[in-house]
């Protein structure tokens, strides 16, 4: 697998996580190998559901059919969504939503159709992935 930027931070996250929960579960009873069990345990979970989280599959996301706007995409051109020599594919312009009205739509793509909905994902997202990648590609556009 080769490397992701995103799924390095949220190992990095899970581990964290991870640790801060051990320690205050730990007591005074508890061997070194139950903490490294608890920990590797309670880290994998995390990093799991971080990921799963991201891909927008956990139970009870919104998980609608795409609205399909009628009016026709804007292709690269001189258009708001073309971000400006590619710098916008680094800052999420290809992520593609997995959730909401426009599942399986890019960010991009949504921009073009709708740049009010990137901009209240961007706010407001429960999803800190998606969240994120809409507001480096609105920066990426502005």
């Amino acid at each position: 697998m080769a490397f992701s930027k995103d799924r390095a931070i949220v190992a990095q996250n899970a581990t964290g996580a991870a640790g801060a929960i051990v320690a205050a579960l730990l007591t005074n009873e508890d061997t070194v190998e139950t903490a490294l069990e608890m920990f590797n345990a309670v880290r994998t979970d995390i990093f799991e559901g971080s990921l799963a989280l991201a891909d927008g599959v956990i139970e009870g996301q919104e998980t609608a059919p795409a609205k399909r706007s009628s009016a026709p995409r804007r292709s690269g051109g001189g258009g708001r969504s073309s971000g400006g020599g590619g710098k916008s594919d680094d800052a999420g312009a290809g992520v593609s939503l997995k959730f909401g009205k426009y599942q399986g739509q890019t960010i991009s793509d949504v921009y073009a159709d709708d740049p009010e909905y990137i901009e209240w994902l961007a706010d407001t997202s429960n999803n800190e992935f998606i969240k994120g990648k809409c507001g480096e590609f609105l920066a990426s556009v502005a």
